[in-house]
């Protein structure tokens, strides 16, 4: 039997119903959500950045991009090198545009009555203190688009191994969130990995059989 089809979703009372044969006790639910990729527009804020550094080298269009991460795409456009210098530079993370319809929607779900939306994001960096300061220019960003409410412990986690967060679901455009590139699985996460849906995640073997979600502006439609 081969997997199932990639479930769309087009709603939050439909992603919450998703859980329902989970058994889950009728109490709050926590929904993880990332940054990168899903709340934070990296891909079209790198591209900008690397058009600007390097404007005589190739470069792909977004639809073009194979992998999640940058510098292993197929294409060997963007060398680890120079991917690294653009990403590490000061205020890079901090000066992410928002995906559209991203902020809204999330201030939407957290006043939906028995959810409890956070952020789960992972921090980038080849160092100790790369990985500061990319968790401190996400704390940036967040208190920006979202307020100050939202860069507490309970609203906001950083971190590399996101199988330790609490939830039921969590919406990242990675295809295995529960693997870290330089290590193996990790621990069995409590929660329901929801895709949402990039050009990179499109065919990824990782995602097949797993909730998407398109775009933000879908968990309106009815």
């Amino acid at each position: 039997i081969g997997p199932a089809p990639a479930t769309s979703v087009s709603c939050w009372t439909g992603l919450l119903r998703l859980l329902g044969a989970r058994g889950d006790p009728p109490s709050v639910q926590t929904v993880l959500v990332d940054m990168d990729g899903v709340l934070c527009d990296l891909e079209l804020h790198f591209l900008n950045r690397w058009r600007a550094a390097y404007p005589d080298a190739k470069w792909l269009h977004l639809h073009e991009r194979r992998t999640h991460y940058l510098d292993r795409d197929p294409s060997g456009v963007y060398d680890p090198p120079r991917v690294s210098s653009i990403v590490t530079a000061p205020g890079f993370f901090e000066s992410m545009p928002p995906v559209e319809g991203a902020v809204e929607a999330l201030k939407e779900l957290d006043r939906v009555p028995g959810v409890h939306a956070r952020i789960c994001t992972a921090p980038l960096g080849a160092t100790p203190e790369a990985m500061e300061q990319c968790r401190l220019e996400k704390l940036v960003w967040v208190r920006r688009e979202l307020g100050e409410r939202w860069t507490c412990d309970d609203k906001f986690m950083c971190t590399k191994d996101k199988t330790v967060v609490p939830g039921v679901l969590l919406i990242d455009d990675k295809p295995s969130p529960d693997v870290h590139a330089k290590h193996a699985a990790g621990a069995s996460p409590s929660w329901r990995h929801v895709v949402f849906t990039q050009p990179y995640n499109k065919e990824d073997p990782a995602c097949e059989g797993k909730a998407r979600l398109d775009a933000w502006s879908q968990w309106r439609a009815v």
